[in-house]
Order: structure tokens, then sequence, then C-alpha cells
């Protein structure tokens, strides 16, 4: 998942933001949940940390969904 962080916010260290959201992607999981922990877990750090990690989060999502998740 790191590939996808430095894809995404071009940076390795939100690989953990990518991988959690995965997993809320493959599990059927709503990732408004992700979103809101982020915000209060990041909120000391800016505005900008928390929109980084909400885009890696989101990409981690959309990958997962896409491309993970089984089709009937």
């Amino acid at each position: 998942m790191g590939w996808l962080a430095r894809e995404s916010v071009n940076n390795p260290q939100m690989t953990n933001s990518v991988s959690m959201s995965a997993a809320l992607g493959v599990t059927g999981y709503d990732i408004g949940l992700l979103d809101d922990a982020m915000k209060g877990q990041f909120a000391a750090s800016g505005t900008d940390v928390i929109q980084a990690n909400i885009r890696a989060a989101h990409a981690g999502y959309s990958y997962a969904t896409s491309e993970l998740t089984t089709r009937p």
C-alpha cells in the first residue's frame, strides 16, 4: 500500500491511512467513519495534514472497493 500513498499524496508515511481505509472498503464499512476519526486524530496537526490523510484514505478505499472485493 506504500505505492498508493506515494501516488495519491506523495507521502509514504500515510501508508497506514491507505491500509486502514482499504480494510474498511473490503469489509464494507463506510469511509466516512475513518474521515471523522482522522479529523479528530489529526486536529492538532492542521488542515493540510488532515486533508492529505483523507485523500490517502480515499485512494485506499477506492482501490480496495474496485480491485480487491469479490463481485457476484
